[in-house]
C-alpha cells in the first residue's frame, strides 16, 4: 500500500494508528518525504496473515484511511 500525501505533523503517527486500529499489521515500511511530500509504502497483511495487494480489500482499506487521516489531522 502507498499513501502520497502533503507532509503534516502526525500524519504517519496518525497513519499506523488508524493501521492498528483495523488489525493490519505492517511487515515493512518504506518512509519517504520529498519536501512537503510524504510517499510511504508498506507491506501489508490482515489478521489472517493475508497479503492485502488489490481488490476490493484494498479498496476499502484506503477509503477507509483516507477518511480517517482527513477526520483526524482536520481536528
Amino acid at each position: 500500500m502507498t499513501i502520497i500525501a502533503s507532509d503534516r505533523p502526525g500524519l504517519l503517527a496518525v497513519m499506523a494508528g488508524i493501521l492498528l486500529d483495523l488489525d493490519i499489521q505492517i511487515l515493512s515500511a518504506k518512509i519517504t518525504t520529498l519536501g512537503e511530500r510524504v510517499e510511504d509504502t508498506f507491506v501489508i497483511q490482515d489478521a489472517n496473515g493475508d497479503a492485502i495487494t488489490m481488490g476490493q480489500p484494498a479498496y476499502e482499506l484506503t477509503h477507509s484511511i483516507r477518511q480517517r487521516i482527513d477526520h483526524t489531522l482536520a481536528q
